[in-house]
C-alpha cells in the first residue's frame, strides 16, 4: 500500500513503534536527527567454493525527504553505534529510502 499523506509516513517512522533514532553527521556542517526503522541482520557471502561466513549488513529505511544533503562516507549513529553510509537507494514510489552502511 503507498504512503497516502505525509501523516501516513509520520507515522510509520514513529518512535512509539518500530523506529529508532539515527543521528547524521559528516563530522563539520551536516548534522540532522531522524527516525529511522533499523535492520542490523547479517548477510552470508560466499569465499572458497562451499565455504561461506556472515558479514554484517546494517541497514534502515527513513523518509526520503529526511535524507536530503546525506552522501556517502557521512557517519550514521544509532544506539550508540556508528556507521558509515556506503549506499542509499530510493524504494518503491520513491517516498522512503534504503541506507545500507558498514560498520
Amino acid at each position: 500500500m503507498p504512503v497516502e499523506t505525509l501523516d501516513d509516513l509520520a507515522a510509520f517512522f514513529s518512535t512509539d513503534d518500530f523506529a529508532v533514532q539515527a543521528n547524521i553527521t559528516d563530522g563539520e556542517d551536516f548534522d540532522t536527527d531522524i527516525n529511522v526503522i533499523f535492520d542490523s541482520s547479517t548477510e552470508g557471502v560466499g569465499l572458497y567454493g562451499d565455504t561461506s561466513v556472515e558479514a554484517a549488513n546494517p541497514e534502515f529505511e527513513a523518509a526520503t525527504a529526511d535524507l536530503i544533503g546525506v552522501k556517502r562516507g557521512m557517519v550514521v549513529t544509532i544506539a550508540s553505534k556508528a556507521y558509515k553510509v556506503e549506499r542509499i537507494r530510493k524504494i518503491g514510489d520513491g517516498a522512503t529510502s534504503r541506507v545500507e552502511m558498514s560498520e
